[in-house]
């Protein structure tokens, strides 16, 4: 008994279970928002939403430009004293270059000359402005991350979550805005946690006081860019599915496939998104601090338990599900439930990709990611075209699990290539 209360009272342990709890309680008030939407759209009009959704998530992508992602690696490459100057060298960047790129794509749009199926006008300009601010979210909660402050980064979630109920139960029930709900919302909380980086962390010199020259830019630029693509690929991954059912099937099979991934995306949130949130942090400050080679077999090791308890997780979720389904959910999407433990596996196999590749990133390995992302998407994509015309949504579902299986299997032949290399190199130095 002595022994679980000192483990539970250990400042790590007591963090992921503090953040689990909040973050837990938190998504199961967002459930309010799938009876609100499965009770007052159709499968259309649902699927409709999440065709924007998934825009949204392509276009941020290409505006971040993977500069956000650029500096969450290079953050414990940096000293104490230069972070300040590298964070707002960070956010000038983003500015100069976000801007110009976003007003692009709102002259194109205006002008028709970007269209997509199913989406408006006004829902497309929506889309370029949520996309716009979504670095600052993103930037908000790496800061709070790679500093473990636990406490601020729950309650900034935990308020930017209550805002987002409470302004899509609003828009949908008492303004009026309908399907433009969502991204309406989103374009608060983000403002929300833009307003919140001062506050997460300390700055004593002015944003107009950042120079930046073209050395600076190119130097950035040459590693972000490839994580911008890295992450543009891995959305196609995720997404593509979603676009292939609108172009193949309807609005409709994208509601349906829509709300499996929800319920899906909710174990993904809750189990693998908390501990690696937490424990992506602690891997990277100990290859600093205690050793690569070192660090990285505690790691391995760490992914059987990370298996184990994954699957346990996936049993307890599914039983869960099948009996608050009837309870949460409209009886026109019904057939939702029978895709979600297809997602599942894969999800636990996205989380078991993160295992591997903290050694990849650490030793700024973008290549190496990319081409784990690059061979995944590409055979999501070609398996997508292939069945889905004949198999739908159940196509859907398997191709993106096969496709994440297939990514934790070459990420772990490149991590293992690279710890030999870090092996070896550390016997010819000892030998020196």
């Amino acid at each position: 008994m002595h022994g679980i209360l000192e483990f539970l009272l250990n400042k790590k342990i007591l963090n992921i279970l503090i953040y689990f709890l909040v973050l837990f309680a938190l998504k199961g008030a967002s459930f309010i928002l799938i009876p609100l939407y499965t009770a007052t759209f159709t499968t259309s009009e649902y699927g409709t939403i999440e065709l924007a959704n998934s825009i949204v998530s392509f276009m941020s992508i290409i505006v971040g430009m993977g500069l956000c992602q650029y500096l969450g690696i290079e953050y414990f490459h940096y000293l104490e004293e230069e972070r300040e100057k590298a964070i707002l060298t960070n956010i000038k960047l983003y500015l100069i270059i976000a801007i110009s790129i976003s007003v692009v794509m709102l002259i194109a749009i205006l002008l028709n000359i970007i269209r997509i199926d199913g989406l408006s006008k006004n829902m497309m300009v929506l889309i370029v402005f949520v996309s716009f601010m979504a670095y600052f979210s993103n930037l908000c909660l790496m800061l709070c991350k790679n500093q473990q402050k636990t406490t601020m980064m729950t309650i900034l979630q935990f308020t930017t979550g209550v805002v987002t109920l409470l302004m899509n139960y609003c828009g949908v029930c008492l303004w009026g805005w309908g399907i433009y709900s969502t991204l309406i919302t989103t374009i608060i909380s983000h403002m929300v946690l833009a307003l919140a980086i001062p506050k997460v962390y300390k700055f004593y010199t002015k944003l107009s006081n950042i120079n930046i020259n073209l050395y600076e830019m190119k130097r950035i630029l040459i590693i972000s860019i490839p994580l911008a693509l890295t992450g543009l690929i891995n959305c196609i991954l995720i997404i593509c599915d979603r676009w292939f059912l609108n172009y193949y099937c309807s609005t409709s099979e994208i509601g349906i496939y829509s709300i499996a991934t929800k319920f899906a995306g909710i174990y993904e949130l809750v189990v693998v998104h908390t501990l690696t949130i937490f424990y992506s942090p602690i891997v990277y400050k100990s290859f600093q601090n205690i050793g690569i080679v070192k660090y990285e077999t505690k790691n391995r090791k760490r992914l059987y338990i990370y298996f184990l308890a994954s699957m346990i997780a996936i049993l307890c979720f599914l039983f869960l599900v099948t009996l608050i389904y009837p309870i949460l959910i409209n009886s026109r999407y019904n057939d939702s439930l029978k895709y979600i433990w297809i997602i599942l596996v894969g999800e636990m196999f996205l989380g078991a990709t993160y295992f591997r590749t903290y050694l990849i990133n650490y030793e700024k390995k973008t290549k190496c990611i990319l081409l784990i992302i690059v061979v995944g998407t590409i055979f999501n994509v070609v398996m997508n075209i292939i069945f889905i015309p004949y198999f739908q949504i159940y196509a859907a579902a398997v191709t993106t699990a096969t496709s994440q299986i297939l990514m934790f299997l070459i990420a772990t032949v490149i991590n293992r290539i690279e710890y030999q290399k870090l092996c070896v190199k550390i016997v010819k130095n000892v030998e020196k």
